[in-house]
C-alpha cells in the first residue's frame, strides 16, 4: 500500500483482515501523520444529522457520497472506534468527536490493533513484528509465518 493516511490504513486492515500480506510506505516519517496534523484545529469525526439532510450537503456529489456513505456510514464509523475503545459524543452542533479530543490515541489504537489483531497481523518496522517506531516509513501487516509448535 502507498500512502499511511487514513484511506491507506483502513485498506491495509481490510486486506489484512482477509488474508492478504499488506506492506504500508508512506513518505512521512510516520503513518497517520496528516490526521495528527489536522486534529490540532479541531477533532470532528463526522456528524449526527439524520442521513438524508447529511447528503444534501454534498450537492451536485450527492449520488457519488451516498455509494460511500451506504458502505461506510456515519453511525458505522462511530462502531468502528468502538472497536477501537474509542468514545464519542455528540457536541452541540451536531459534529462528533472523541470524549478526549485527541487523534494519537485513536492513531495509536489502531496501529496497535494492526500488531495484535485475533486475526493474526503483525506490524513490523525494519524487521521487528510488533514494533511501531514512528521514525521508520514501512509498516507491514501480514499473517505471521507458521512457527514450529512447542511441546
Amino acid at each position: 500500500m502507498i500512502g499511511g493516511g487514513l484511506a491507506g490504513l483502513m485498506a491495509a486492515e481490510a486486506l489484512a483482515a482477509q488474508g492478504v500480506q499488506v506492506d504500508v510506505y508512506d513518505a512521512m516519517p510516520s503513518v497517520g501523520r496528516k490526521f495528527l496534523m489536522r486534529a490540532k484545529g479541531g477533532m470532528n469525526i463526522t456528524h449526527s444529522e439524520p442521513l438524508e439532510p447529511f447528503l444534501d450537503r454534498y450537492g451536485r456529489r450527492r449520488n457519488q457520497i451516498v455509494v460511500l456513505l451506504d458502505a461506510f456510514s456515519p453511525d458505522a464509523l462511530r462502531t468502528w472506534l468502538k472497536t477501537l475503545d474509542v468514545e464519542t459524543f455528540v457536541g452541540s452542533s451536531g459534529r462528533v468527536f472523541p470524549t478526549d479530543m485527541k487523534a494519537a490515541p485513536m492513531l495509536r489504537a489502531w496501529l496497535h490493533r494492526c500488531a495484535k489483531r485475533a486475526w493474526g497481523s503483525t506490524c513490523a518496522t525494519n524487521g521487528s513484528a510488533g514494533t511501531l517506531a514512528t521514525s521508520a516509513r514501512h509498516r507491514r501487516c501480514a499473517s505471521p509465518r507458521p512457527t514450529a509448535s512447542k511441546k
